[in-house]
């Protein structure tokens, strides 16, 4: 992996945990914004919006799951 993906990746996995987090929308961009290592997106990150934010997070907790190394592996993650 490039640093560029791995940065990606951090930043996915990050956005995921807040997003399953029982947090608002203001708490979800307030974590994502005071992370250092998300600094590389953090214009990204400000151009998130509160309803679409609350929409993701119920995506995520109706449907998320974290699929472990071996799924991701074998390409069914």
């Amino acid at each position: 992996m490039t640093q560029d993906e791995i940065a990606l990746a951090r930043f996915q996995a990050a956005l995921l945990e807040q997003l399953a987090a029982e947090r608002s929308p203001a708490e979800i961009l307030e974590q994502l914004r005071s992370s250092p290592e998300l600094v590389p997106f953090r214009e990204y990150i400000d151009s998130f919006e509160s309803r679409p934010l609350e929409v993701a997070a119920c995506l995520v907790k109706k449907w998320g799951r974290r699929a472990n190394n071996s799924e991701i592996a074998d390409g069914a993650g």
